[in-house]
């Protein structure tokens, strides 16, 4: 009798040798099936790729080349603008023409001139504010709406799965098939924080204590809160159906599972997952266990470009044909325990359509907020309490939770990461 047949790494490179495209056979295929040529994918991938290393976000992606610069940059070349303008207009008004405006602007506002032109422009610059650490606008993108409640309605897929007789009947008739309609319903609610600046504090501290940088850490407080809120709703296992979530067993961790298959796992979820999965997210520490998987190693370490022996998003995106893939050292502190937001053990894929009212896994919902253009507005004021009293600004949203129009979409890799007993 025989003994159990041995796989070794160099028959199992020959097994999952990428094709001239570069991808694996199977993820060629599936790519095919969802209307992308792997052709066209492999050269854009070639010529058009993009390497993330920014702050707490890394990664590889196709789309435009991602820009590198500070999350505060935009926002502060706005603002101090801004701060320039509102001198510029107050110098050019005459002591008696300033004092009408003023009681003018207090009486109807409660607010003093200046007040009222930098509070527009700090607007305009919450709006324009970009954090490059984080993914939630990438893969659950947000749609502006001027209703709090509505429904999203999009073509039901099931009804075009069915399988309809064309045959004419005896009597001339022909059947009709038409596309049904589903829906999913949102609410938004408002949500807002507020950022304080003393002014004892500025006379001592002007440039660390500006109302600009106050509105940038508040806004980036809403940032941190929607990529809390993204990730917890995407990495729920609940939200998606059955076959699109793939469950590790012990010895099937990528990190050192005797039996572990990592190439196989993503196969079978491109599989089942009925569209074009574009994006896929990893923590670090996730991603941590497919750089040290051998089957991996083998398969694409320095297959595509040279590498310094670790694997790399771009390999593992060019392999499997997934456009976007996302690498997360995003952190959160809540109930005093600092830890990843994304899953540190699971691994996300998904489809996702940016493009308003179109088929994606999730969206989430903003209603446009009357003065606050795009939906966000922002309102400053002057509390006295105090030896100098203090500049307070509020940044306010009125957004939904996170709605999956399109749960068939997306799914997830669980157990990727044995983590320490």
């Amino acid at each position: 009798m025989s003994g159990p047949h041995v796989v070794t790494s160099v028959q199992e490179r020959l097994m999952h040798a990428p094709n001239r495209h570069g991808m694996h056979p199977e993820a060629a295929r599936v790519l095919a099936l969802r209307g992308v040529d792997p052709q066209d994918f492999s050269q854009r991938a070639t010529t058009r790729s993009a390497h993330v290393d920014v702050g707490a976000l890394s990664g590889f992606t196709l789309g435009q080349r991602f820009e590198t610069r500070a999350p505060e940059a935009s926002f502060s070349r706005h603002t101090q603008q801004g701060d320039a303008r509102a001198q510029r207009f107050l110098q050019g008004l005459g002591a008696t023409e300033y004092t009408k405006l003023r009681a003018k602007y207090q009486q109807c506002f409660g607010l003093d001139p200046g007040d009222a032109l930098v509070e527009e422009l700090l607007t305009q610059a919450a709006i324009e504010w970009k954090n490059f650490d984080t993914i939630h606008a990438r893969v659950c993108p947000l749609q502006t709406e001027s209703l709090v409640a509505g429904r999203y309605l999009e073509y039901d897929r099931a009804g075009q799965r069915q399988v309809v007789d064309s045959r004419i009947g005896p009597d001339g008739t022909v059947r009709r098939v038409s596309r049904r309609v589903s829906s999913k319903s949102f609410t938004t609610e408002p949500r807002a924080l507020e950022g304080s600046i003393n002014r004892l504090a500025q006379s001592v501290a002007p440039a660390l204590n500006k109302l600009s940088s106050e509105t940038e850490f508040v806004m980036g407080m809403h940032d941190r809160e929607m990529e809390r809120d993204v990730a917890s709703a995407l990495g729920d296992p609940a939200r998606y159906p059955a076959s699109n979530v793939l469950t590790l067993g012990s010895s099937f961790r990528w990190n050192g599972g005797a039996a572990a298959t990592p190439v196989q796992n993503v196969l079978d979820l491109l599989l089942a997952i009925p569209a074009y999965v574009n994006h896929c997210v990893f923590s670090d520490l996730a991603w941590g266990a497919a750089q040290v998987n051998t089957q991996l190693q083998h398969i694409l370490l320095g297959r595509f470009r040279a590498t310094d022996g670790v694997l790399s998003p771009a390999e593992f995106a060019q392999f499997f044909g997934i456009e976007n893939v996302w690498i997360s050292k995003h952190l959160v502190e809540e109930s005093s325990t600092v830890r990843r937001t994304w899953s540190e053990t699971d691994a996300w894929f998904g489809h996702v359509n940016p493009a308003r009212d179109e088929p994606t896994t999730a969206r989430r919902f903003r209603t446009a907020l009357p003065g606050g253009p795009r939906g966000v507005h922002v309102r400053t004021y002057f509390d006295p309490r105090g030896p100098m009293g203090s500049d307070n600004v509020v940044v306010t949203r009125q957004d939904s939770d996170v709605v999956f129009v399109g749960p068939d979409f997306g799914g997830l890799i669980r157990g990727v990461r044995q983590t320490a007993p």
